[in-house]
């Protein structure tokens, strides 16, 4: 996005609602599970959503590093996911 505006204040402009969509889609703030399957499969694309379930994988459950690292790596993917209809 920032190759395609002319300035930095510009570019604030079209990141800040592409950063609020990814955060609130992320687990944090709605769980994953009450989202429609493709939204979750698109949402397994983002970063922040790994880091929220390491976060609360820690915070919540009390898991350790080790613990919460499996967690992490139980995702799928992005190389094996495949859209399915």
């Amino acid at each position: 996005m920032a190759t395609e505006v002319s300035s930095t204040p510009q570019f604030g402009l079209l990141a800040l609602p592409v950063f609020i969509i990814l955060s609130l889609l992320s687990g944090g703030m709605t769980p994953l599970e009450s989202m429609p399957e493709n939204l979750k499969k698109i949402m397994q694309l983002s970063p922040s959503t790994h880091f929220v379930s390491f976060a609360q994988a820690v915070l919540y459950r009390g898991a350790g590093f080790s613990d919460a690292g499996s967690c992490a790596f139980s995702k799928p993917d992005l190389w094996r996911m495949r859209m399915r209809p």
